[in-house]
């Protein structure tokens, strides 16, 4: 049973005459809903929660029928119809297994149903990767991108249990964490979805959660993974060498002896053949688990006996993994519980929940590579830094740890060498955790949903949540942290010091620094938001093929946002706001159901007030006298009068019209065309970055409070066709017309540089074309299968938020022309494949599965170069990546309802390096062109990525696309194996 729901209608007959039957009675077992069919024999049961119940009809004179496992979906009619038979009542009750249409006609857009099973029987980790593998996701280093969308824009929107749960100061997408057993089903909604949705261009995603069922019952799971390192004898003898000097240094430097040793350099000696792509292999430890069942306190906890049952659900999840490199860290809880209520007519519910979740992460992370591709892959065994390195008082080397000891000294240690002279190159330059990658985060909900049935065909629901969110990065000063372990907060004053400031570290190229501990990363982040939802809703059935829903929303929001961090020029950045928007909707959506046709027609109006404000003058937005003024003080802005001649932003509302046909043509085929309208208002912080213009930064970004909307206008059609009784086929072609995207424009360069800054605008653009090929198997002879080909062709200007910031930074001509978007990803195929053998095989060969997930991407756009007056964008495409991933069970049966499943997971099970990410593509290029003219171009010693003997000698060259220091974060994650157990009971 879940929270967000359906509708179930149907027709009962006389099994020996086939007449209709009035008067009969339909229940939905465990949960008091229930209808009486009509002089037609016809009935209705409004708002079922999602999910599987069983249904029982019952007439006087007819013996009983139970329908079992009768799937209800979002928003969606299912059909069960029943035949009753007076000569069953000497036999008793008739058991039917509820048939399920693999072809659902009412639906008139794009929909996959992603189930709590198939959330535990694949290998995934949580709801993110199950939408990344439905189709029309395309998956990249910066996220998911759904049918030509932007990723983590807010274009995506999560409703859990129907309250929206997304980030608006910034990312964009879901702000907290579910446990993987707290979801009973998923739906993604990818096409022209209903009017009751908005403030969504391309896809919502709607996730029901258990309320607990008749009976006590729930889940432990735990899974885990070791370290995954595979150094061969060779290579690990070469470490142990390297561990004899260092412990030779550690001597030298506990007794101040150094003879024997170059204290001004310590050469780190190269590993050769050390690969270094996997440098540690996500450790990952992980425990879930559920409880729920009947409340026996649910009369005791209202009074005067206004609910006089219930159900409760409790659900926790505590994670902790490491990344790919030294340093990369994420540890995560979460715990959510929901209380249910009913009174004795079952015509009144209210849902009550909370919802609590802290985590942290630190995802820098370091490595260390030399010019001929070595990574060093044993942390233990590194002492090389670039200026200075800290060491305890036992004269051990600390890389990059906290300091324990308030007595620590400094080891001066001279640049990065290897025994031949080749530099080192490090992929960041800070002390952990004082780098941007150090982030903390938390959530909280509560919400309270009342659903009340005035007749048995109307109902309405009143919803109230209040959800906040927030993050903190760099909010402490790291010095006095790692010297005296005193929590100082970090302040302007003392970002402005010497040690956060960078300039003299040497760049090797291509992003690469030496590590200087002095430097600190200076960044401080603080972000929260607080969202207030209230939300009305009434739904009733008019007639037998028209029902309509109606709705309101008012939603009210409480932003703060601080950021600081120093910039070129002895400056700092300063951003601070706190502000109260609010946003106003209503909708209407009908739906009218004949035997020719399923129409779906509705509109919306969306309404934002941000209650902000813009300079009168945009080129010259502070006022001279009241800037000096605040330099004088030592302040940043925030005077009075410092904005000139401000403006009260405007108030912005949009209606959005929304149609779906669904054209039955038989039983098991269709047609549907769908088209809509859909703003969707940007990221809230959009509107308010730096909106008091400080014009102490170097890059100035600004926020616009007068933000349009982004407008997408959608057309879709799709035919449907169900083969038989196991076998499902669609093919649906779209268009997205997209306007409006956010961008970056140039203002303030007419008066002085000084007023130089970027202010988000309204002017990208793009379209978006495509097709889907999906596949269906039910389940036979215990395979089932799925597959699904997406083909995709995205193009247009504005491809990220900062385009127009870098083409005016580079001093480049304004594009005119249309270009592939980032997420332009042509092909993408997804193929699934799960087996499991029947329990009533025996505990040898009984209760075996297995489930694998294949995964193939054709390249997404990169720009070969960044030079020049119109230098091409996304003129090339990475190469085309794909992925196995395998899990297997056993599950065994131990006693009464009590399961254990035991299973091993596998990813990338070739150990594919697929190319994720590019840092020089300029590099690469000449590496394509060095192995077409077989020719060292640039004089490095190297074809390509080949030592130019090595290909004399016959090797084959490959193009350099981990540039010259070999970055391993060009490519993806190698092999991984986990293993778990999952305990129901």
């Amino acid at each position: 049973q879940a929270a967000v729901s359906g509708k179930i209608v149907g027709t009962v007959i006389d099994t020996q005459t086939g007449e209709a039957l009035p008067g009969v009675n339909i229940v939905v077992e465990g949960i008091r809903l229930g209808a009486v069919t009509d002089v037609n024999g016809r009935y209705f049961i409004l708002n079922v929660p999602a999910g599987t119940h069983d249904l029982r009809a019952t007439l006087i004179g007819y013996g009983p029928v139970v329908a079992r496992e009768v799937r209800v979906r979002v928003d969606l009619t299912t059909s069960q119809d029943f035949q009753l038979d007076q000569e069953a009542i000497d036999i008793g009750q008739v058991t039917v297994t509820a048939r399920r249409p693999l072809v659902q006609e009412d639906v008139t857009t794009s929909r996959t149903l992603i189930s709590r099973e198939e959330l535990t029987m694949a290998p995934i980790d949580n709801v993110q990767q199950a939408v990344a593998q439905t189709a029309g996701a395309v998956v990249t280093n910066q996220g998911t991108f759904i049918r030509g969308g932007r990723a983590n824009t807010g274009e995506v929107i999560y409703f859990v249990d129907g309250i929206a749960l997304n980030d608006e100061t910034g990312g964009g997408a879901l702000a907290t964490t579910l446990p993987r057993f707290a979801v009973e089903g998923m739906e993604v909604m990818r096409g022209s979805y209903t009017a009751e949705y908005g403030n969504a261009s391309s896809a919502i995603i709607t996730v029901v959660t258990p309320e607990g069922g008749q009976e006590h019952s729930g889940t432990l799971y735990m899974k885990a993974s070791d370290e995954y390192l595979g150094l061969d004898d060779t290579q690990a003898d070469l470490l142990e060498d390297l561990n004899d000097d260092l412990n030779a240094w550690n001597t030298a430097l506990e007794t101040r002896d150094f003879t024997g040793i170059d204290t001004n350099t310590y050469r780190a000696p190269r590993i050769n053949g050390v690969e270094g792509i996997d440098l540690q292999a996500y450790n990952r430890r992980e425990v879930e688990g559920n409880i729920g069942g009947p409340n026996p306190f649910a009369s005791a906890m209202f009074p005067l006996n206004v609910f006089n049952t219930g159900n409760y659900f409790i659900s926790g999840r505590f994670f902790e993994r490491d990344g790919r490199y030294r340093g990369q860290h994420a540890q995560d809880w979460a715990l959510r519980g929901k209380l249910t209520f009913r009174n004795a007519a079952g015509d009144k519910k209210l849902s009550v929940t909370l919802h609590r979740q802290e985590g942290e992460f630190e995802g820098a992370g370091y490595f260390i590579t030399g010019d001929d591709g070595t990574t060093v892959e044993d942390w233990n065994h590194i002492v090389s830094t670039g200026d200075t390195m800290w060491v305890g008082s036992t004269g051990r080397l600390h890389w990059l740890e906290p300091l324990d000891d308030p007595d620590a000294e400094m080891a001066v240690i001279d640049s990065l060498e290897g025994p031949d002279g080749q530099k080192i190159a490090v992929s960041n330059y800070d002390m952990r955790p004082n780098w941007a990658g150090y982030n903390e985060d938390y959530s909280n909900e509560f919400s309270m949903v009342f659903t009340h049935t005035i007749t048995p065909k109307t109902y309405y629901t009143l919803k109230l949540s209040r959800f906040s969110h927030g993050d903190r990065l760099g909010d402490i000063d790291p010095y006095a942290l790692y010297t005296t372990g005193e929590m100082v907060p970090l302040t302007l004053s003392t970002q402005i010091q010497d040690r956060f400031w960078r300039n003299t570290i040497p760049s090797l190229g291509a992003r690469h620094y030496q590590i200087s501990p002095n430097a600190i990363g200076g960044d401080y982040i603080r972000r929260d938001q607080v969202a207030y939802t209230a939300r009305f809703d009434i739904e009733s059935q008019f007639s037998d093929i028209h029902s309509g829903k109606r709705g309101v929303e008012l939603k009210y929001y409480d932003l703060h946002r601080q950021r600081s961090s120093p910039v070129s020029g002895g400056q700092v950045y300063h951003d601070d706001f706190d502000v109260n928007p609010y946003q106003l909707a209503a909708y209407f959506a009908e739906k009218y159901e004949t035997q020719g046709m399923i129409l779906n027609l509705g509109a919306r109006i969306d309404f934002l007030a941000t209650n902000g404000y813009v300079p009168g003058d945009l080129e010259q937005p502070v006022n001279l006298s009241v800037q000096q003024d605040a330099n004088d003080l030592g302040q940043y802005s925030g005077l009075p009068g410092w904005i000139k001649e401000p403006q009260d932003s405007d108030n912005q509302w949009y209606w959005s019209p929304r149609i779906g046909v669904s054209y039955p043509i038989s039983a098991t085929s269709k047609m549907r065309f769908s088209y809509g309208h859909f703003y969707q208002f940007p990221e809230l912080y959009r509107y308010y970055r730096n909106m008091e213009r400080n014009m102490d930064a170097g890059w100035k970004y600004a926020g616009n409070p007068n933000l349009g909307p982004e407008k997408t206008i959608l057309y879709e059609v799709g035919y449907e066709q169900q083969f038989g009784r196991l076998i499902y086929a669609s093919l649906t072609g779209f268009y997205k017309d997209i306007d409006g995207l956010i961008d970056m424009e140039e203002h303030g360069t007419s008066v002085s540089t000084r007023y130089k800054y970027y202010m988000y605008t309204n002017s990208g653009y793009g379209n978006v074309r495509g097709f889907e090929l999906s596949l269906q198997n039910q389940r036979y002879m215990g395979f089932q299968t799925n597959a699904s080909w997406s083909y995709l062709i995205a193009r247009g200007r504005g491809g990220n938020t900062r385009q127009g910031f870098l083409i005016a930074f580079n001093n480049q001509a304004p594009r005119t022309e249309d270009y592939p978007l980032e997420w332009d990803q042509r092909h993408t195929l997804q193929l699934g494949l799960d087996y499991r053998t029947p329990a009533a095989w025996g505990v040898a060969t009984g209760g075996w599965g297995a489930n694998a997930q294949y995964t193939y991407n054709s390249g997404i756009p990169y720009s070969t170069s960044e030079r020049g007056i119109s230098p091409p964008i996304n003129d090339a495409r990475y190469p085309s990546r794909y992925d196995i991933d395998l899990m297997f069970s056993k599950e065994f049966a131990l006693m009464d309802r009590t399961k254990l499943m035991v299973f091993m997971e596998v990813l990338n099970l070739t150990d594919r390096k697929n190319v994720i990410q590019i840092q020089d593509p300029e590099r690469v290029e000449i590496s394509k062109r060095e192995i077409e003219r077989n020719e060292d171009i640039d004089s490095d010693g190297y074809i390509a990525d080949t030592l130019v003997e090595d290909v004399a000698a016959g090797e084959t060259p490959e193009p350099l696309y981990a540039g010259r220091f070999r970055d391993p974060t060009t490519y993806s994650a190698g092999r991984l194996v986990r293993f778990g157990m999952q305990l129901d009971f």
